[in-house]
């Protein structure tokens, strides 16, 4: 198994403040020490936009460099 895991769903906003720190919309698209799953349709775009762990920023950022930034462990096909 790729994630080791034996099922894969949403963490909930509980969830993702014990993991990673933030507040759901606020989570930073990078910089966190966990592994990342990409969705392939996101590379037919010059840039994607994102959380930047404050809640008035956005990140734009093209999604190579969220690949080269990232600890990616796969890559989704739409």
């Amino acid at each position: 198994m790729l994630l080791d895991c034996s099922k894969v769903k949403l963490a909930s906003p509980k969830e993702v403040k014990t993991v990673t720190g933030f507040e759901v919309g606020s989570v930073p698209m990078v910089g966190l020490d966990l592994p990342c799953v990409l969705d392939k349709s996101h590379f037919k775009y010059d840039f994607v936009y994102g959380g930047t762990g404050k809640a008035t920023c956005t990140l734009k950022i093209e999604p190579q460099a969220l690949q080269e930034l990232n600890h990616v462990v796969a890559i989704l096909e739409s």
